[in-house]
């Protein structure tokens, strides 16, 4: 099990069902939870008023089974991947 109280911001979540989401606290669309596809994009998949809602929503739908600590890497390669495809 998961400890969702130590999921922040920029983590990916890796559920039982082999989805990965990305989560962000972000000033202009919130709290968000990004889905990857088949071809490394990513799409909105869940929104809310708080981080929290948005983690345990992920959670309800697809058990999280691991999280990766976001690193500066990760988020400039998810930045790069958002301007090439759209």
């Amino acid at each position: 099990m998961v400890d969702l109280s130590q999921i922040k911001s920029g983590d990916v979540l890796i559920c039982k069902d082999g989805s990965k989401f990305l989560i962000r606290d972000g000033k202009l669309i919130g709290p968000t939870a990004f889905i990857s596809s088949y071809d490394g994009t990513w799409f909105i998949k869940y929104q809310s008023s708080t981080l929290e809602a948005v983690i345990k929503e992920v959670d309800r739908n697809h058990e999280i089974n691991k999280v990766v600590k976001s690193k500066l890497k990760r988020m400039l390669t998810f930045l790069w991947n958002a301007m090439k495809g759209g």
